[in-house]
């Protein structure tokens, strides 16, 4: 039988994990619920909003669902500083690392994917403009280098 296990015997180690709470709408809850819980106030455990996100994408490989993700996120994020105020340096620096893999995803993707997020990524950065501490800067940054790669395109007139 050689030195290998059957693949018969083995096809369990084979398989991927089974995908439990794995799907995109049930790891956007999960992100949605540390900033806008259903019953009281955000935890803001930024680590339990982003180990679904990582958790997600190794599982699936599905770089669409984890860019959105990544996007819901982000946009939580930042909503929830405008609405409550300052949040701690580890929580902007999140924020960051998030629109930093966002925009590493978008360019390996290409024009197609960021078209589908462009909108949304220009309402974030003009909401994190009046956030301090660098972040607001950084973001706005980010979404200015993907729009310099993709620009949008110009609408013709009839």
């Amino acid at each position: 039988s050689g030195p290998y296990p059957s693949p018969r015997t083995n096809r369990h180690t084979l398989l991927p994990p089974p995908l439990p709470n794995r799907t995109q709408k049930s790891t956007r809850k999960q992100i949605v619920d540390q900033f806008y819980p259903k019953r009281g106030d955000g935890q803001l455990k930024l680590g339990k909003a982003r180990k679904p996100i990582r958790d997600y994408k190794k599982a699936t490989g599905n770089i669409e669902g984890t860019i959105e993700l990544l996007r819901v996120y982000l946009e939580n994020g930042n909503d929830f500083t405008c609405e409550f105020g300052d949040i701690s340096d580890p929580s902007y620096d999140s924020l960051c690392s998030v629109m930093d893999e966002l925009a590493k995803l978008l360019k390996v993707e290409g024009k197609e994917a960021y078209a589908k997020v462009a909108d949304r990524l220009h309402t974030v950065a003009s909401r994190a403009e009046k956030i301090g501490w660098g972040y607001g800067d950084h973001i706005s940054g980010v979404v200015k280098e993907l729009e310099t790669q993709w620009p949008p395109s110009q609408k013709t007139q009839d």
